[in-house]
């Protein structure tokens, strides 16, 4: 037995990038991207084949799907086997943790609007365990999108335009400033900010 499928709707609009420069040192806003495949990949590594403890009975989770979900939230589609058969999905507003630098669901629960047709069937699957389970494991490093995101940003920094002029940077620091849920990922927004200039004259 399945819940009914989740209306899938997108985030709203990101803030538009900045750019700041004083003198010779730069604050410029840069993007980078959490796909929805990996995000899925990372979470059912961590869930697939357990075996949970719930209301007296047991489950066993087989994957978990990340998909974008209305007002800026992700819903994790969660299918399992065992003493009940079905998806359940649960939503959460994604929040970046500075201190271990991951994205995270602190506040996942499950979505009842979806859920109603299962719930009804096995009352007891709305318990503690599985959206413990899930508060834990649903996190992504922001690491590689920033990476992605700095890599590109010095690219366009150090490059010679019309063989005439040469743009070169270093960039000293990203720091993250939000993580937005859109249609083809999360998007990881960070601020970088460096050092800059540029030089004249033919090669």
């Amino acid at each position: 037995m399945a819940g009914a499928e989740p209306e899938v709707d997108a985030a709203a609009s990101l803030p538009p990038l900045s750019r700041e420069t004083v003198a010779n040192g730069f604050h410029i806003v840069m993007d980078g991207l959490v796909d929805y495949v990996a995000a899925s990949r990372v979470v059912t590594q961590a869930v697939t084949g357990k075996a949970l403890p719930v209301a007296g009975r047991t489950i066993t989770v087989q994957s978990v799907t990340v998909i974008p979900a209305s007002r800026g939230r992700l819903m994790l589609a969660v299918s399992f086997t065992g003493d009940a058969r079905g998806t359940l999905r649960l939503v959460g507003t994604p929040r970046y943790d500075p201190a271990s630098r991951e994205i995270a669901l602190p506040d996942i629960d499950f979505d009842l609007a979806t859920n109603s047709q299962i719930l009804e069937a096995y009352a007891w699957l709305r318990s503690e365990t599985l959206r413990g389970l899930l508060r834990r494991t649903a996190r992504w490093s922001a690491e590689p999108a920033i990476e992605r995101g700095r890599d590109l940003l010095h690219e366009g920094l150090n490059r010679r335009i019309a063989n005439v002029m040469t743009l070169s940077a270093k960039i000293d620091s990203v720091a993250v400033q939000g993580v937005y849920v859109t249609r083809d990922g999360l998007v990881v927004r960070g601020e970088a900010t460096g050092r800059a200039g540029v030089s004249v004259g033919e090669r």
